[in-house]
């Protein structure tokens, strides 16, 4: 393969990375991740309480997730009409879980300063197209793992350039702490850069590291303080339990045989000596950069991410974002690896994954459709709407400040399944409308009921209404 044809091969690899990820955010629109914080956004842009009480009989969406990201969409609702908020957040997720796949190289750079990036983009995509996919899925519906993880990551790699600016540093350290505010998981970065300084002690991260415990207190005290943020974000999530080993396993098959046959396959590239691994330059690397605060925090994140995936309600997107954390690992190791290989490998995974974008544009078709059919049945209606989580871009722009219905909160609320809520939802005459997501069972039980009609489905959902 000529030397030229090279770079053309990453520059179609980046495009596509860039036109797989813009797509994959905005077929994530039916999505609670997102939908959920802007529902919670919501309830801030009207002047309502940023959580509804436990006992409250109107429940309306409401993120378990820290509201970081319901902050953020607030905060532009005040400068770009709320209409376009979904648009503007699905845009978001997009440039974030791009900048998230970006900034692994800097953050190599920072443990091995002579790194070569060239083989950077070929790695990155075969990680996040294959044992990271999932996780991949989760960030371009923006669940805020991984903007807080930038948030962090940038906050340290910018102190770590400019350490003789005291004031400076504890800025970064104030930005560090408080990108808490996105994601409970993301204690564990706090923890690991915690854990460096104890271990290092140097005199420049002392105002950094001032900074990062300061807005860590402040952070969690307003959370501890506020007794309906308290109980949605951290008592719902707290009693999830875990996962059996037979249950866990089940969830992580196709990570496992991606893994099995990308090992089967290093062995035999190995073998046949195509690959140059920097085994032995990774064993120096390794001892060194426990001087590096990234070597603590991506240990402590990985196994923060890793232990997520044996809660209840955990599941491949977990692991997936604790592998896709050791990407500086893959990326040292295949440093010197042969780019023909890496290229040939990637280019197959790209043309692999090239129908998913027509699936996706038809997705995002449908989308459009259940909204314009969604506002046409509600007509201004104010009264009397049962959702569900993911399908909240189709009634918030004729909902805000109406009373409805989200059955799913409901369940958060109750300990108590989907299904069992959306029944009893269905039984209240006071309930005319249904928007809800087009599974199983809620169009089992929406055709049992004599006095409710069908009015509209397709993939992303159902309508129905009560003669």
């Amino acid at each position: 393969m000529p030397r030229k044809i090279i770079p053309a091969i990453i520059i179609i690899q980046v495009l596509f990375f860039i036109v797989f990820i813009f797509y994959k955010s905005f077929g994530s629109i039916p999505g609670y991740e997102l939908l959920d914080q802007i529902a919670v956004a919501d309830r801030i842009f009207m002047g309502m309480d940023l959580y509804p009480s436990s006992n409250s009989q109107e429940l309306w969406g409401v993120s378990v997730y820290f509201p970081g990201i319901a902050f953020l969409t607030s905060g532009l609702m005040q400068i770009i009409p709320s209409s376009s908020i979904v648009i503007v957040m699905c845009c978001l997720a997009f440039i974030t879980t791009f900048l998230v796949i970006f900034i692994q190289k800097y953050i190599v750079y920072s443990i091995y300063k002579d790194y070569n990036s060239r083989n950077f983009w070929p790695v990155m995509l075969i990680l996040t197209l294959t044992l990271s996919y999932h996780w991949l899925s989760y960030a371009t519906a923006f669940k805020a793992d991984g903007l807080a993880y930038l948030i962090g990551a940038i906050c340290v790699l910018t102190h770590d350039r400019f350490k003789e600016n005291t004031r400076l540093a504890f800025f970064l350290g104030i930005i560090t702490g408080s990108a808490l505010l996105f994601k409970q998981q993301y204690i564990a970065f706090i923890i690991g850069y915690l854990f460096y300084f104890i271990i290092t002690r140097h005199k420049e991260d002392y105002n950094f590291t001032a900074g990062i415990l300061l807005s860590l207190i402040l952070t969690t005290w307003y959370i501890f303080t506020d007794q309906s943020m308290f109980f949605w974000t951290v008592t719902i999530t707290s009693d999830d339990g875990f996962l059996s080993f037979d249950e866990w396993l089940k969830l992580q098959l196709r990570v496992g045989m991606i893994g099995l046959i990308a090992l089967l396959g290093l062995y035999l590239l190995h073998h046949l000596k195509r690959l140059n691994l920097n085994t032995i330059k990774l064993s120096f690397l390794m001892l060194s950069s426990t001087k590096k605060p990234f070597f603590w925090i991506i240990i402590a994140s990985f196994g923060s991410a890793f232990l997520s995936s044996w809660l209840n309600g955990g599941n491949s997107g977990n692991t997936g974002f604790a592998i896709f954390l050791l990407s500086p690992l893959f990326l040292i190791i295949f440093e010197n690896t042969n780019s023909k290989i890496l290229a040939a490998v990637s280019l197959i995974l790209v043309i692999l994954h090239a129908p998913s974008l027509a699936k996706l544009d038809e997705k995002i078709e449908q989308i459009y459709n259940f909204k314009n059919e969604a506002e046409h049945v509600l007509n201004n209606e104010c009264s009397g709407l049962v959702i569900g989580s993911e399908l909240y871009y189709a009634v918030r722009d004729n909902y805000l400040g109406c009373n409805y219905q989200n059955y799913w909160t409901h369940a958060l609320r109750n300990n108590s399944k989907k299904e069992d809520e959306f029944r009893a939802l269905i039984l209240d005459k006071n309930n005319k409308i249904f928007v809800v997501e087009n599974i199983p069972i809620t169009k089992a039980v929406i055709l049992t009921q004599q006095d409710i009609d069908l009015v509209f489905e397709n993939n992303i959902g159902l309508i129905a209404v009560r003669k």
